[in-house]
């Protein structure tokens, strides 16, 4: 859940809208009939309600019709602000947050499907659903009059710490009665005042219709100081629709990134989200998936395909034989082949950000793996691989009924299928198959994203789709991109004599003709082996290979002296890299890949939340990907000191260059001000286009600073 933005909160802000002292003097005045304010932050309270309701272009939702939308377009508002809120695209009707956002940096209570806060609503929904008779409602009735309200010297909330009324409301999350009431509560709070102040002021967009909605559940409504911040009017009043929204998601943006609450500064995510459905001209929400805050959200429920054939053919009875004939099954797999989204969450199952992330980017691995992919060096045309024991993983999973898990992995290598494990994704069982396959282990990394990256940038053989079909003993590997599937979740199959082995959504580890059709037409297809060897390029040890990984774990996991006891490379042979280094950098679908796996690894590390202090890890990644073995590091002066260790050299600002490394630090670490990025582009002594955690895209810096920390020296690889 995001940090709400509390009116309280807001007091900060008042001297910035002094302007409109005639305004928040006549909303006070009707303000002070219903209640006098006691103290400075209940006055604050008052005062910003005021800004928000008297300001030109403020929010008055009164009623009238709602800004009109399809069903899909409404789906796809909802869902989304149950992502930005809970990480989860039908929400979390349990969920429950503690924030320090309430009145006065309070701690309160925020909780349900699309979050709502102790100290706004939670009152009138907990007694919408006392009224409603749930299962908890009994138990729940005591304490609607507490909610709200506020006890001690200096005041705090009577119930955040109290564990029995939060247990009582994570279990009435599952409660139908409470998601029916939940539902009906969010619209007619936030959802439906939201389009109708939309409807009022003239627009007609149904991504405007978000945005205003998406500001309604997060800010409480427009806020006028920030409407107060740029010059273009409402439609009503003749202003151009996408100007004002484009403008008021932009000063938006900038006051999350810089509001005195540094709570609020990590819920740029949504500003940012909804500034490339701005730039790409996503207007009606057609073009899909969404993502929000890296969930893809689409406007339609999920289903399972409607193939009786596939829920009633018994588990276990499709193996596969040691010569690659499919079984009798294999008219339900050729049905089956024309589903367009193979790696989709099965019915009922949440596409949560942590799931997608691990199908795509994939998961750490144990501490011995890492060590174990980090060991001795062996040639790769060295590497056999033996695909009866891929084909034997595949008969045993399927005997044993391992089924579909979106995100779900094997825990580690030669885990025994339906005892170990009994779901797994496409990227989990086809890693644990190769790895299975290959003599020596071949540390082949996790996540379908990161798996095909690594396979284009190791060079091996590019093919066609048609390939597949062939029997001429080569193995080979297709990747769907997650761009090219309706939930935005990728896919990944081995292919042997036309069949594929993988594990897909509502099935689980499966074979089935490759015929490249429907999905199978948009896959990138390569050669993984053949005459029984691994078609790595010669030379190439697997020490090296293992190291230039993009696993989001081989280098995560293993201690720092093992990472620097493997390094396979000096500067002069970094300097090799630049070129893919600055492709990764350049591209924002690979730098925000980087950037989610850097936030992830962030987190772990000591519990903060990207993007602060997430400089130094979006470069460690980005090395990592490019084939340079760091290990993860997490501050701007050490990432400095890791590269000079490897003989990168110090180059005098002026004379930076593409591929440079440009750190702002000094001798000693100083928080806050130290960062460090990567040189994309020198367009004169100073500006320069970059790469960091900042921004999931290239953006411009100065290496002058100009408001900003100026950069104090650049480190560039080579002798």
């Amino acid at each position: 859940m995001a940090p709400r933005i509390d009116p309280a909160v807001i007091k900060t802000q008042i001297d910035s809208v002094m302007a409109e002292v005639a305004g928040i003097k006549a909303a006070l005045e009707k303000l002070n009939g219903a209640r006098a304010p006691t103290d400075f932050d209940s006055m604050a309270e008052a005062a910003a309600s005021a800004v928000t309701a008297a300001s030109p272009g403020g929010t008055s939702v009164a009623g009238g019709a709602l800004l009109p939308l399809t069903d899909a377009q409404r789906r796809i508002c909802v869902c989304v602000i149950n992502v930005f809120e809970t990480g989860k695209v039908e929400g979390d009707y349990s969920a429950i947050s503690i924030f320090t956002d309430g009145p006065n940096r309070m701690r309160q209570v925020t909780y349900g499907r699309s979050q709502t806060t102790e100290y706004g609503n939670l009152r009138e929904l907990i007694s919408d659903y006392v009224n409603a008779d749930g299962t908890f409602s009994d138990a729940l009735r005591p304490f609607v009059d507490t909610i709200g309200t506020k006890v001690g010297n200096p005041p705090r909330s009577p119930l955040v710490d109290d564990q029995t009324f939060l247990s009582l409301l994570r279990r009435a999350g599952a409660d139908p009665v409470m998601q029916r009431t939940q539902d009906a509560f969010f619209d007619r709070v936030y959802l439906d005042p939201a389009l109708r102040w939309g409807a009022q002021h003239g627009f007609t967009k149904a991504l405007s219709a978000l945005v205003i909605y998406d500001s309604f559940a997060h800010s409480g409504g427009i806020l006028g100081f920030l409407r107060q911040r740029f010059e273009e009017p409402v439609p009503s009043n003749g202003g151009d629709e996408k100007t004002w929204i484009a403008q008021y998601v932009a000063v938006r943006q900038n006051w999350l990134a810089t509001a005195s609450n540094p709570d609020l500064h990590p819920t740029v995510y949504r500003t940012k989200d909804l500034t490339r459905e701005i730039n790409r001209g996503n207007w009606d929400l057609a073009v899909t998936p969404i993502m929000a805050n890296g969930v893809p959200v689409v406007g339609r429920t999920p289903v399972a395909p409607s193939l009786e054939a596939v829920a009633a053919f018994p588990r276990g009875a499709a193996l596969l034989d040691e010569a690659g004939a499919a079984s009798a099954a294999d008219f339900v797999q050729e049905a089956e082949a024309t589903l367009d989204d193979p790696a989709a969450p099965d019915t009922g199952e949440d596409a949560s950000l942590t799931d997608v992330k691990a199908a795509n980017f994939g998961v750490s691995i144990p501490f011995e793996e890492a060590m174990a992919a980090a060991a001795p060096a062996v040639v790769s045309a060295s590497v056999a691989f033996d695909l009866s024991r891929a084909k034997q993983f595949l008969n045993a999973c399927m005997a044993a009924g391992v089924k579909y898990g979106l995100g779900k992995k094997v825990p580690h290598l030669g885990a025994v299928p339906g005892r170990d494990f009994t779901q797994v994704d496409c990227s989990g069982f086809v890693r644990e198959a190769i790895r299975l396959s290959t003599t020596p282990t071949f540390p082949f990394p996790d996540g379908s994203v990161v798996q095909h990256d690594w396979v284009r940038a190791h060079g091996f053989p590019r093919l066609s789709v048609p390939d597949g079909r062939r029997t001429d003993g080569i193995v080979r590997v297709a990747f769907l991109r997650p761009q090219d599937s309706a939930h935005g979740i990728g896919h990944v199959v081995l292919i042997s004599a036309g069949k594929t082995l993988e594990s897909h959504s509502s099935v689980g580890p499966d074979s089935r003709v490759w015929d490249g059709g429907d999905w199978q037409s948009k896959a990138f297809v390569y050669e993984l082996a053949r005459d029984g060897r691994l078609s790595l390029p010669g030379g190439v040890s697997t020490t090296a290979m293992g190291a230039a990984s993009i696993n989001d774990a081989v280098f995560a996991s293993a201690p720092n002296l093992a990472m620097e006891a493997t390094a396979f490379a000096a500067a002069s042979q970094d300097s090799g890299a630049i070129d893919r280094l600055v492709s990764l950098g350049s591209s924002p679908q690979s730098l925000r890949a980087a950037q989610s796996i850097a936030a992830q690894r962030l987190l772990a590390f000591d519990g903060e939340t990207f993007p602060h202090d997430g400089c130094a890890i979006t470069l460690s990644v980005l090395l990592q990907q490019a084939g340079i073995p760091v290990s993860d590091t997490f501050t701007a002066i050490e990432m400095g000191q890791v590269l000079l260790r490897r003989g990168w050299r110090r180059i005098p600002v002026g004379q930076q260059q593409r591929g440079d490394m440009g750190s702002t630090c000094g001798p000693v670490a100083h928080h806050g001000t130290d960062h460090i990025y990567l040189v994309l582009r020198d367009v004169n002594d100073d500006e320069m286009v970059i790469a960091d955690n900042q921004d999931p895209a290239p953006h411009f810096r100065f290496a002058s600073g100009r408001g900003r920390s100026p950069t104090t020296f650049f480190l560039r690889a080579g002798g």
